[in-house]
């Protein structure tokens, strides 16, 4: 069957003049100019979308370290809010104390 189309095919193309030939040269050329464009184009686009996909691993690290970072700046918020409690507790007891003693 493949072999009865390729013989009618080659039979149709003998019958074609020269000039007709070559525009359908001319149009298969054309066709691959547009297809290999094309095919730039997607290979750019999926360069692109790999290149976002490798950005936004890096960006989901940098929000976790952040999130570290942030944790442990709260961490110390607390720790220093603690000790100045602390430190205004020990100057009321003392502040008590001397009102006491007069």
């Amino acid at each position: 069957m493949k072999r009865r189309r390729e013989e009618t095919i080659r039979k149709e193309l003998r019958k074609l003049s020269r000039a007709d030939l070559l525009e359908m040269l001319l149009q298969q050329s054309r066709q691959m100019q547009l297809l290999e464009k094309e095919r730039t184009e997607l290979r750019e686009k999926l360069n692109e979308q790999n290149l976002e996909i490798q950005n936004s691993g890096s960006l989901a690290e940098a929000a976790l370290r952040l999130n570290g970072v942030f944790q442990a700046a709260d961490q110390a918020a607390e720790q220093y809010l603690f000790v100045l409690r602390k430190a205004a507790e020990r100057v009321q007891a003392e502040e008590m104390e001397r009102t006491q003693k007069k």
